[in-house]
């Protein structure tokens, strides 16, 4: 049996759901991952406003309340929200995750914090390998500048609302996210998408509580930069 889920497991769950998974993952979502259900409990605090339907999305595609998600569900669930509500709604769903979220005592900056993407989908992903789940990569930090690199599954938008939603906790620093272009992110077709965060980088001193907050100016999409890879 294939280690990833064939595309009449995937029309059997939603006929619909094979056109709107992006054509550089419908081969690529794998059959015995799991994620937390702590993603649910996230998905409706989001969701306020289009409670009734999420509560029928869970249903259409077969969640059972409390248990891990079968990850390629959840991935299912974010492209048909992307799909069926639109991609504003992928991006607050994304920033609610870190926006309101409890940070560890050690989380003190938006360095750290940026840092804990990685180590943090692992757990969520009971550290999954990255050739099937892909992984957050730090490729660039000075200071007052960060460059994270996604090659998750997930999409584009709701991973702009992630690093929204980590600015968001550390306002004191000023941070401002960005998706850089100097290579074509996955909303485009590509597999990996590139972010900037820059800040104004504070002593140890003056370090930051994260806390949670209102949204910082940034809000809806990160603003895109065309910029060539410094790296």
């Amino acid at each position: 049996m294939s280690i990833f889920v064939t595309r009449e497991e995937i029309e059997a769950i939603d006929p619909l759901l094979w056109k709107v998974l992006p054509l550089q993952i419908r081969e690529r979502l794998p059959r015995s991952l799991t994620a937390s259900p702590l993603n649910t409990t996230v998905l409706r605090r989001a969701f306020t406003m289009l409670r009734p339907f999420l509560e029928r999305l869970f249903q259409r595609l077969g969640y059972e309340e409390g248990e891990p998600w079968p990850q390629w569900k959840l991935l299912a669930a974010f492209y048909l929200i992307q799909e069926e509500v639109g991609p504003a709604t992928l991006f607050k769903v994304g920033r609610q995750i870190y926006a309101t979220m409890p940070w560890p005592p050690s989380v003190r900056s938006v360095t750290d914090a940026v840092m804990g993407l990685d180590p943090a989908f692992r757990a969520a992903h009971h550290d999954a390998p990255d050739a099937l789940i892909g992984a957050w990569r730090v490729v660039e930090a000075v200071p007052g500048r960060m460059v994270i690199e996604s090659s998750t599954l997930y999409p584009c938008h709701l991973e702009e609302g992630t690093i929204t939603g980590v600015c968001d906790g550390f306002s004191n620093e000023r941070p401002r996210a960005a998706l850089l272009m100097n290579r074509r992110p996955k909303r485009d077709g590509g597999r990996v998408t590139s972010f900037e965060v820059v800040y104004n980088p504070r002593t140890d001193r003056d370090r930051d509580t994260p806390h949670q907050t209102a949204p910082t100016s940034i809000d809806g999409p990160c603003r895109s930069q065309s910029r060539e890879s410094a790296l």
